[in-house]
């Protein structure tokens, strides 16, 4: 299963031990297949070194990044697209979706999760991936 994960369920799987860590632990035992953008891990870098300068250092952060470009396919998204218009920057992960071909967005996003698919992609909660998982 190709899964598309926007940069709040990366936040959550670094900071806590919940669904979305469960999430990437699936990435790293290959039980699933991440698939993410140069623009994804660039908004990631972003949140962690804007949001939590204090929690997590710039050394941490790039070694984060490195971890999670190991464990993921990497996709140079074409597809341009306008969808979320309330949050343009929502858009990089329907892009990313898109050209990865992937099977399902996971998202902790109420914009994103809102639409529920795009262009035959299911929009999910982690939870309920988990479970499809099992």
């Amino acid at each position: 299963m190709k899964v598309v994960v926007d940069t709040n369920i990366l936040i959550s799987a670094i900071f806590w031990k919940g669904n979305e860590a469960k999430l990437i632990e699936a990435a790293e035992n290959k039980k699933i297949s991440l698939v993410l953008s140069l623009d994804i891990l660039l908004e990631l870098k972003k949140v962690l070194t804007e949001k939590f300068p204090n929690t997590i250092s710039r050394n941490e952060t790039s070694e984060l990044i490195e971890h999670f470009i190991s464990i993921s396919e990497l996709v140079q998204p074409k597809t341009r697209i306008k969808a979320v218009k309330e949050d343009p920057e929502d858009n990089k992960f329907l892009e990313c979706a898109i050209d990865a071909h992937a099977d399902v967005i996971v998202s902790g996003d109420t914009l994103l999760l809102k639409l529920k698919a795009f262009k035959g992609i299911p929009i999910k909660n982690t939870k309920t991936v988990l479970e499809e998982l099992k």
